[in-house]
């Protein structure tokens, strides 16, 4: 497995994962309305207009020829702003691999505390990397209201 860059040409594949990471994975801590108004934000345009905007950095994870993560950068906010794992490749150690990758750019960029918005299925793996708890929160994704947590850690 190895790290690289997204390219705009990936965005229909990280788009059609992060869905279905969403709907297998994160389904079992939500109801399904939000799951589905969650995963029918994700598009390929959006996600393209993001990556020319030039707002987020992202890189992916890459297994042979197939994207199996990948983690994005706010690059206004300096903040990660999602990381997902394709789910047939959860428990491998690739989303620790793309939050390190994630926490040392933004070392790179002068940041002292990396801030996340963390979806209620991911709140052991962030704990687990070192994240401590803030406040319970929500984030907008599309129509969609999604409950988090709102966790930082020194970096």
């Amino acid at each position: 497995m190895r790290i690289r860059n997204a390219r705009i040409e990936d965005a229909k594949e990280i788009v059609s994962f992060n869905k279905q990471t969403i709907r297998r994975v994160n389904a079992k801590d939500y109801p399904k309305e939000v799951i589905e108004k969650w995963s029918r934000a994700l598009n390929v345009v959006h996600f393209r207009k993001r990556f020319k905007e030039g707002n987020r950095k992202v890189f992916v994870a890459v297994e042979g020829k197939q994207l199996v993560g990948f983690v994005a950068v706010n690059l206004e906010k300096l903040s990660i702003r999602a990381l997902y794992v394709h789910p047939d490749f959860i428990g491998r150690g690739i989303g620790k691999k793309l939050l390190k990758k994630g926490e040392d750019f933004l070392r790179r960029q002068g940041v002292k505390k990396s801030v996340i918005h963390c979806s209620l299925t991911a709140i052991p793996f962030y704990e687990s990397q070192g994240y401590k708890k803030v406040r319970w929160g929500h984030s907008k994704i599309g129509e969609a209201k999604v409950k988090d947590l709102i966790m930082s850690k020194k970096l």
